[in-house]
């Protein structure tokens, strides 16, 4: 009949486990941790997205929208901070910034705008409008290529036909943006963060204070949509 040492069983098993512990560590080298390290500067534009898609359009009377003048943003961006506010007279978010900001910056500041004084309806989304207005104008050119293959009766003029080198040629259309200057969110330049009155922000200051209106093409320029 074999007697098993219960306690001297148990010790042997937990040294072999130990001295197991002591092997594995010794030759196993676990794989890094790889850490993705994410651009702020692109991952700034789709902050406040998914919020501000979930936000509900609310139509504001003329004395709100008046009131937004009095509702300042402090956004923090990777271009440094921005002060906007919305001016209902002259229909432009303004803001002031120690830096130049992509136009997608600024678009994102004027979301969390939105956001924070529920002004969704203020909000336009560029790249919407921009995607459909270039929809728009390849379909009109796909039709006016149709009427093109379209026969033609062959009629004799009794004018001389010009030269195809002699003829005026069609100025081309300027930026496809340049058909929708109405959609997209107007923004002014106003100054430093320095030039900001903390105090009043009045018509006063809005007018005398420098001005500069981004334009499509800048846009266009300045952010990668």
């Amino acid at each position: 009949m074999i007697m098993f040492n219960f306690p001297l069983l148990s010790l042997f098993i937990m040294n072999m486990m130990y001295y197991y512990d002591i092997v594995y560590r010794f030759f196993y080298t676990p794989p890094p941790i790889k850490v993705e390290k994410k651009n702020p500067i692109k991952e700034y534009p789709k902050k406040y997205k998914e919020k501000f898609d979930n936000l509900e359009i609310v139509e504001l009377n003329d004395d709100k929208l008046n009131s937004l003048k009095n509702g300042i943003l402090y956004e923090e961006t990777p271009y440094g901070t921005i002060i906007m506010y919305y001016d209902n007279e002259f229909k432009k978010f303004n803001y002031h910034s120690d830096k130049t900001p992509p136009y997608n910056f600024l678009e994102t500041a004027c979301r969390r705008y939105a956001l924070f004084f529920n002004c969704k309806m203020l909000y336009i989304d560029v790249a919407e409008e921009y995607k459909n207005v270039k929809e728009k104008l390849e379909r009109n050119k796909e039709n006016n290529e149709k009427k093109e293959e379209e026969p033609k009766k062959d009629v004799k003029s009794v004018y001389v036909k010009p030269k195809s080198y002699n003829k005026r040629k069609k100025p081309k259309s300027r930026a496809v943006i340049d058909h929708n200057k109405d959609k997209i969110i107007d923004f002014k330049y106003c100054g430093k963060i320095i030039d900001f009155n903390f105090l009043k922000t009045n018509t006063d200051t809005v007018k005398n204070s420098k001005k500069k209106n981004i334009s499509f093409s800048e846009f266009k320029n300045r952010s990668n949509i």
